[in-house]
């Protein structure tokens, strides 16, 4: 855990009186370190016997402990809270890296396709060094010193663009990053072997392709383009399939966080604020609040739920149908108004407001989960394992993030449990209403600034993860398809120039510019169509792989898939249109007057 500075907080006794004797209770985490010749397993045993000593059996058989260690990356504990205080995942570390690789390879491809396209101009040079006693070693060596020089320049700029980038990644990630290769010089080893890697990959095929070439042929004019060609159009086929995924993937994950975040909770949030009836070092009594707010003419509704977040409640073990099983169920106090403010459909029976105060302390209203997973058919007069009966069957609604599966929950009646007291205002006069409580506190005694939270977008800070995995996305997809499409640009520029004289031709035997344009970019439309047919199936994998992890997920993928698709062919068609045509306009003349 990092943090800047630590501060102890104590409280009198009189906090935990309510609760004192409750083995169940617990609101915070506890830490210990175990000695080394004792055991986790050893630790879980004895914690349950002592449980089992104090009347607790059935919920200590779903005791857990969690190793601190699996808090980071791997995300293997249950901790609600795990998304706020800890690291990231591990498979998002992978994808980056994955992603950053691509961008790479792609602009080694490019190198690649553009030295092998300019073969015609370079192997006449490498045919008289032939000639004059140049060795096919010092050729290859020549070629790569080229490729060297170059890739070590990139690398420079990309050192310098990574210090002058690092304030805008640290604020987007939230991450202090800090690289001093002068203190630290054992970072520049990733660099280093970066950059051999690009000179090997980019550099040691067109060096072997450029010096094996037939002096005699060359000089003639015959040039084997065959295998380089075919290297070409493959190597022009992978990249557009990486930058054509990695836009179908872009678009994906903004529409699965998107959806995470505007899906419906299951009850009304709008114009409804929560107050923490724990203050800064004091216990603020529920109905002295709810007299207060009453007054304010702006609030029409009040009432006290856990919303929009409970607590997880003490892990059980049940039998149901002979067989035990881990349960967890959230349970919550909440008013005997409450669904006048937060409207949850009620399935079956009635809510509290029907009932008479007397029967209240014996009754709970559960979600669909609950009554599912317990297998209560019918729910309605049923007992639950807190030995309450079930009065009411509410629709589920999400009580955390939609990252997380709903989980069964229980709502009871019990004025000193509750924690918070929520209050519906007036829509449109949201800093009004603010200041009005703000001064109602004042007057009971509440200093400061008091924890006033809107219930609307409480989760958004939970998908951050999402937000900036589709920043990060946004980035690196522009990136490649940049890469991409300077290596179209350069290549159909290279292409056009070596059928000048063709296309000059056509124009003197009467072809049409849509003719010329046609004629100019047929190969390269279908490299680029065969290009999206083979990463679409890879894509709708990978997305699938990533997005089973939400319980809650688009189910159809295909209006990304069609946008991406849409983007590449406007992309590539503006690209080889407008090249093409100024390509067409070019007088014969000019073009054949050497022929």
């Amino acid at each position: 855990m990092q943090f800047d500075f630590v501060k102890g907080t104590t409280y009198d006794g009189s906090r935990y009186e309510p609760t004192e004797l409750d083995w169940l209770a617990g609101y915070s985490y506890s830490y210990f370190l175990l000695r080394e010749d004792y055991s986790a397993e050893k630790l879980l045993a004895d914690a349950k016997a002592i449980l089992a000593r104090n009347g607790i059996t059935i919920e200590a058989n779903g005791l857990q402990f969690l190793r601190f260690s699996d808090l980071y990356l791997d995300s293997k504990t249950g901790r609600y809270d795990n998304d706020n205080l800890f690291g990231g995942q591990r498979k998002y570390l992978y994808i980056f890296s994955l992603v950053g690789g691509l961008i790479l390879f792609v602009a080694c491809f490019n190198y690649i396709n553009l030295t092998t396209a300019r073969s015609i101009s370079k192997v006449k040079q490498m045919g008289i060094r032939k000639i004059m006693g140049a060795s096919r070693s010092k050729l290859v060596l020549s070629q790569m010193a080229e490729t060297f020089s170059l890739a070590f320049c990139a690398l420079i700029i990309a050192l310098i663009g990574l210090e002058l980038l690092l304030p805008y990644t640290q604020s987007l990630i939230g991450k202090t990053l800090e690289l001093n290769f002068l203190e630290a010089p054992q970072l520049l080893f990733l660099p280093i072997c970066l950059l051999l890697l690009v000179i090997l990959v980019s550099g040691i095929y067109p060096a072997l392709t450029l010096s094996s070439f037939n002096i005699s042929g060359v000089l003639r004019g015959n040039l084997p383009q065959s295998k380089v060609g075919m290297l070409r159009k493959s190597l022009f086929v992978l990249q557009f399939t990486i930058c054509s995924g990695l836009l179908m993937a872009a678009l994906s994950i903004r529409g699965q966080a998107n959806y995470l975040i505007e899906l419906d909770k299951g009850y009304n949030e709008e114009n409804i604020m929560s107050i923490r009836l724990n203050q800064e070092r004091q216990k603020l009594d529920y109905q002295t609040v709810r007299n207060a707010l009453e007054a304010i003419p702006q609030i029409e509704k009040i009432t006290s739920t856990p919303l929009p977040a409970f607590p997880p409640g003490p892990p059980s073990m049940l039998e149901l149908n002979g067989i035990m099983v881990p349960l967890t169920i959230y349970s919550g106090a909440v008013d005997k108004d409450f669904n006048n403010l937060f409207e949850l459909e009620l399935l079956e029976g009635s809510d509290f407001n029907a009932l008479p105060i007397s029967q209240l302390d014996s009754v709970v209203i559960i979600n669909e989960t609950a009554k599912k997973k317990l297998g209560l058919n019918p729910a309605i007069g049923s007992k639950m394992p807190s030995g309450k009966t079930v009065v009411g069957v509410v629709k589920d609604f999400h009580f955390s993030s939609a990252k997380y599966v709903i989980e069964p929950v229980e709502l009871y009646y019990k004025p000193k449990d509750f924690r918070n007291i929520q209050f519906g205002y007036r829509a449109g006069d949201k800093d009004g209403v603010i200041a009005h409580v703000t001064l109602a506190l004042s007057k009971l005694g509440v200093t400061g600034t008091p924890s006033i939270q809107e219930i609307k977008g409480y989760f958004e800070s939970s998908y951050k993860k999402e937000a900036q995995l589709v920043t990060i996305f946004d980035v690196l997809t522009t990136m490649v398809i940049l890469v991409a499409f300077l290596g179209l640009f350069a290549l159909s520029s290279f292409e056009n120039k070596l059928r000048e004289k063709e296309i000059g031709i056509r124009k003197v035997l009467g072809a049409t510019y849509l003719h010329l344009i046609r004629t100019l970019n047929k190969r390269f439309t279908w490299l680029i169509a065969l290009a999206m047919m083979i990463s679409i199936p890879l894509t709708y994998y990978g997305i699938q792989k990533w997005i089973v992890d939400f319980p809650y997920r688009l189910e159809n993928l295909s209006p990304f898939f069609s946008q991406a698709i849409i983007m590449v062919g406007i992309l590539a068609m503006t690209v080889l249109g407008l090249h093409s045509y100024f390509s067409a306009q070019k007088n014969p003349v000019d073009v054949l007057k050497n022929e």
